[in-house]
């Protein structure tokens, strides 16, 4: 039993076939992790600029008027 144990062991330590899954792995929690950072970072910003738009008595956006219709063409 103690022979299979050490067997296991070393080719645990020795072996590096899935080393490049391992890596893939770190790669995508970093860039998991740094994406949901950065969206928690600026998210109040964005909603901030997005009230400043707003019209506080419609509560639609004002800055932007569509023109006027024309009479006719």
């Amino acid at each position: 039993m103690l022979e299979v144990f050490r067997d296991l062991v070393r080719r645990v330590l020795v072996e590096d076939g899935a080393q490049d899954l391992v890596e893939y792995a770190f790669l995508g929690a970093f860039v998991a992790t740094a994406g949901m950072l950065a969206l928690n970072a600026i998210g109040p910003t964005i909603g901030q600029v997005y009230a400043s738009w707003m019209d506080p008595n419609s509560g639609t956006p004002s800055l932007w008027a569509p023109p006027e219709p024309s009479a006719g063409s």
